[in-house]
């Protein structure tokens, strides 16, 4: 750790999950309407499928990359959606510090890609 008053490190994963977010949503677009078709494609996206829905419906099957896409999206959520926690209680939830995660976020959105076409 070095130290960061400016909290620059933090705000950039911040940026970087952000970003990988609406990444993986343009390519998840872009590719279900080429190999679903433009209004099947909609109609998915508007009742709120999850990435790892719309992965499986495009052919996505490996179950290593649906978990980590998984823990993409919630970690996403968590950070972006935060909510205040009862410190309190005795289940504080799980952890998750937004360096680690944004560098999670952008190896499995790279894996994605790969895996989207075929690589």
């Amino acid at each position: 750790m070095r130290h960061d008053p400016e909290r620059r490190s933090f705000k950039q994963s911040f940026i970087a999950i952000a970003f990988a977010g609406m990444y993986l949503e343009a390519l998840l677009a872009l590719v279900g309407r080429e190999r679903l078709g433009p209004e099947l494609y909609k109609k998915i996206d508007r009742a709120h499928t999850t990435y790892e829905e719309k992965l499986r419906l495009l052919g996505i099957s490996d179950s290593d990359l649906l978990a980590a896409c998984k823990r993409f999206r919630e970690a996403r959520n968590d950070l972006m959606h935060e909510k205040p926690v009862d410190l309190e209680s005795q289940d504080l939830g799980e952890w998750r510090t937004a360096q680690d995660e944004a560098s999670f976020a952008i190896e499995t959105v790279r894996a994605i890609t790969k895996g989207l076409r075929g690589d």
